[in-house]
């Protein structure tokens, strides 16, 4: 819209947008002629997807543990150590362990 001589104010009018964010939008386009988000800059994923459903699949099994849990994802190839399998667990499945509640007194 900007290339065909509309002004940002009546490009930002019709699309329903603040004009900030058109003048942002269009200093990337004259930028990187492309408005499309690049690939983040952090370091890449330990885990799998592959690895994220071996690790859900074995929750329903009792007595794993953390460390035959990287243990078996090492053996398949995907080297975890179990720090990283215990904060899956943690962060994003939301598991905690099992915890005996104290009788009442």
């Amino acid at each position: 819209m900007l290339l065909s001589g509309k002004t940002q104010k009546t490009v930002a009018l019709s699309l329903g947008k603040d004009v900030s964010t058109i003048q942002r939008w269009w200093y990337k386009h004259k930028a990187h002629k492309s408005l499309q988000h690049k690939r983040g800059a952090g370091r890449p994923k330990k885990l799998s997807r592959v690895s994220k459903i071996v690790i859900a699949k074995s929750l329903g099994k009792r007595h794993k543990s953390t460390r035959s849990m990287a243990k078996k994802l090492t053996n398949m190839g995907n080297t975890v150590s179990k720090d990283t399998v215990h904060r899956y667990l943690f962060k994003d499945l939301k598991v905690h362990p099992y915890k005996r509640p104290k009788p009442p007194y």
